[in-house]
């Protein structure tokens, strides 16, 4: 698709009315189109995440006070033009997609989201553990005598280097996981859903949603401003949101082998072609432990995640869940035949 169309006018640049970019998106994607919504200024995650969900697409518009970003998507937009059109194209990505599809995409958002508040809040209570420690320390050292105050600041220095190294662990995997759950929300997914074959649907939409979420979860690596999960902690997502995706899938450890070789053969081409072989290695592994649920020989045990994981009830509706999703597609599977 050509979006420049509707920018192109005998070789100089038009602005389209936002009435003719909705005449485009609807010629194109028919039922599932989204509506173009003019905003002024940017809009938030929680903006998109619920345009996303109601089937519109905020389109920024700068106004006194409210001037619009010089990049969108950490691409640069110089012109009010070229941010404008971004918003087009994002609004064209999200109805490439159905419906039913985008639900689910979200509501996998929605659990990245709460293991993320859990990681919050377990920082929260380790910085604050750490200033109470930190403010005992400085009232106290200048009680004990020379001798005993030596061993004390290196106890001190030794507690202060770990409880450092756990808050940047958990600050980094904070923002990974809010980074993995605005790339869903954002609904630029690596394929369309209309690639989706009604004759094998089970098998193709699981497909679809695992190499999305798998494309996002590796999204822009090696990028500076880009935080990685590591490989513990990708398995913990896998556990939360691969039974939200595997609906009627007869033979999931078919689907862990092809997995496993597609990972294998998507972190050698060329777009990840400045990665370093460490990075390479992390990926892989990062990948692999995702998809784990899929393989029946792996021992998925929660007890063995963090105190703080267990104690947010992050997989309390699984199974409800999980039950629903099915029924939804088998009405979904049914209409297909009738379109």
């Amino acid at each position: 698709m050509d979006f420049f169309v509707l920018f192109d006018a005998f070789g100089k640049v038009m602005c389209p009315s936002i009435t003719l970019r909705q005449a485009f998106i609807d010629s194109l994607c028919q039922k599932e189109a989204h509506n173009i919504n003019p905003v002024i200024g940017i809009s938030t995650p929680e903006d998109i995440r619920t345009g996303s969900l109601k089937g519109h697409r905020d389109m920024a518009i700068p106004f006194p006070g409210h001037p619009l970003p010089k990049t969108a998507d950490y691409l640069s937009a110089q012109l009010i033009l070229e941010f404008m059109l971004h918003d087009l194209y994002h609004a064209v990505r999200a109805s490439m997609l159905r419906n039913a599809d985008i639900d689910l995409i979200v509501a996998v958002a929605d659990v990245v989201r709460k293991i993320k508040m859990a990681f919050h809040n377990e920082y929260i209570q380790v910085k604050q553990d750490f200033q109470q420690k930190k403010a005992c320390f400085e009232s106290s050292i200048s009680k004990y005598p020379q001798e005993q105050q030596d061993q004390k600041i290196k106890d001190w220095q030794k507690y202060e280097e770990s409880a450092n190294n756990r808050l940047d662990y958990l600050r980094r995997t904070r923002k990974a996981l809010g980074q993995l759950a605005f790339n869903l929300e954002d609904l630029e997914t690596n394929e369309v859903t209309w690639r989706i074959y009604p004759e094998d649907y089970d098998n193709e939409r699981f497909r679809y949603h695992l190499s999305n979420i798998l494309f996002q979860l590796n999204r822009s690596s090696g990028q500076p401003w880009r935080e990685l999960l590591s490989e513990t902690d990708a398995g913990i997502v896998g556990q939360c949101i691969i039974p939200m995706i595997i609906g009627n899938l007869s033979n999931p450890q078919r689907f862990y082998r092809y997995f496993c070789w597609e990972i294998d053969r998507e972190v050698n081409l060329y777009h990840n072609k400045d990665l370093s072989e460490t990075q390479k290695k992390e990926y892989v592994a990062r990948s692999k432990k995702l998809i784990e649920p899929l393989n029946p020989s792996a021992k998925l045990d929660k007890l063995q995640w963090p105190t703080f994981l267990r104690e947010a009830n992050i997989d309390d509706k699984w199974s409800a869940y999980s039950k629903l999703w099915t029924w939804l597609m088998n009405q979904c599977n049914l209409l297909i035949y009738f379109d």
